[in-house]
């Protein structure tokens, strides 16, 4: 297992600004707009920030963080800063739903050297997509992206390295196979990862989980990943939406201190133990679904399937002899 401990994080999340423009069913999102403050980082910390992540080590930075990044209207800015300070050694990508995907949004990412960027969609087929992806229109984001993929073409910009990326849930599920192949003829890596419960602030449905949740204990976040909200706070994780675990804020500590700080090294050590106790609730409650990122492919996705439907009728059983 690597070590608990670093002096640095290798990759940080920075919230820009707060607020987003989807209300995905898989996402908290909906749920806390309007319950917890938001607001828009000021240019000051963001130098801050990424002065500091400058001075180490580190593989990427992301200018986004459980919102939709296009939203802010300087984004392109803040990579143009990130790539200034840090240049080719640190990945910059960002993760967007692409409903945002202008023209001019791209060109701009193309201008200022962002490394990657991936979109999420959630779905191949229209129906799908908007039973996810709520109140988003499939028809533009698709067409969004196929823009995007032709002005990287008519520039012959090896960069952004664009990619789409998808949850698995039982709403998709039986389009992924179909999904992927559909960007793959268009030459774009396409993803699928598993669904998780956020922390535990999405609430168990059998759309989303149709294999069941086991616990995400030994989660590798808190060791690698660094997560900074647009007033400058430094929570536990990217799930965190309701900052349950305040580890510090970066306008009066430094990331280092913070990154080494007694609170997170101790729930890294907890993680590694495997010592439930020591965790704090977010982490107790964290769930990932029971089902692999390519359960789709050959055998592997059909003895899981099997596995998990035998784990249900189990549990199901006992549940009617209680």
């Amino acid at each position: 297992m690597p070590p608990i401990q670093t002096q640095f994080p290798k990759r940080i999340n920075i919230q820009t600004q707060s607020g987003c423009n989807s209300k995905c069913v898989f996402c908290p999102s909906p749920q806390v707009t309007g319950k917890i403050p938001m607001g828009r980082m000021d240019w000051d910390l963001f130098k801050k920030i990424v002065d500091e992540c400058a001075r180490h080590e580190m593989e990427r930075i992301n200018p986004y963080s459980q919102n939709e990044p296009l939203l802010d209207k300087e984004i392109a800015k803040r990579v143009a800063y990130i790539k200034d300070k840090c240049g080719e050694r640190v990945t910059a990508l960002i993760v967007s739903n692409g409903s945002l995907l202008t023209e001019k949004v791209m060109n701009d990412f193309i201008d200022v050297g962002l490394d990657r960027l991936k979109i999420s969609l959630q779905g191949l087929t229209r129906a799908t997509y908007q039973s996810v992806m709520v109140n988003l229109k499939h028809d533009q984001v698709y067409a969004n992206v196929a823009q995007a993929i032709q002005i990287l073409k008519r520039r012959n910009a090896r960069k952004p390295r664009l990619s789409v990326s998808t949850v698995t849930t039982a709403f998709n599920e039986r389009e992924i196979r179909q999904w992927k192949r559909y960007w793959h003829r268009k030459g774009i890596r396409a993803t699928a990862a598993p669904c998780e419960n956020r922390g535990g602030n999405i609430a168990p449905d059998e759309q989303l989980y149709p294999y069941g949740l086991v616990a995400n204990i030994g989660c590798k976040r808190p060791r690698t990943e660094a997560v900074v909200v647009y007033n400058g706070d430094v929570v536990l994780c990217c799930v965190d939406w309701w900052r349950t675990v305040r580890l510090g804020n970066l306008r009066e500590q430094s990331l280092e201190e913070i990154w080494n700080g007694a609170e997170v090294t101790g729930i890294r050590r907890a993680h590694a133990q495997g010592d439930v106790a020591l965790l704090p609730e977010i982490c107790r409650n964290c769930r990932i679904s029971d089902l692999a990122a390519r359960q789709h492919i050959r055998l592997r996705g059909l003895h899981q399937r099997f596995i998990a439907f035998l784990r249900r009728r189990g549990a199901d059983f006992r549940d009617d002899d209680t």
